[in-house]
């Protein structure tokens, strides 16, 4: 995958703890959220997290405006489509 995306990254060198609340503190994803959403580079940090995650199993902060319990129903709703359509074809077949 390239990673050229992450030099244009709207967190590009900012603290990283703002990404990891549940390690510091427990603040809520507010301000990083509000960051990502403004971030051009969104949809590539996003594909990079859930390729990682799909891969590797779970990782704790924000990526792409996604906490890890979002990524995770996301996950999940796209293994329930997968099944639906593989159940699909093998009625059809």
């Amino acid at each position: 995958m390239d990673d050229s995306w992450k030099a244009k990254a709207a967190c590009r060198g900012m603290n990283t703890n703002l990404w990891y609340p549940e390690q510091d503190g427990g603040r809520p994803y507010t301000v990083p959220r509000r960051i990502c959403l403004g971030c051009d580079v969104r949809p590539d940090c996003l594909a990079y997290i859930l390729s990682i995650e799909s891969r590797e199993g779970p990782r704790h902060g924000m990526w792409a405006a996604t906490s890890p319990d979002e990524r995770k129903r996301m996950a999940r709703a796209k293994a329930r489509r997968e099944w639906r359509k593989n159940a699909r074809e093998r009625v059809s077949v």
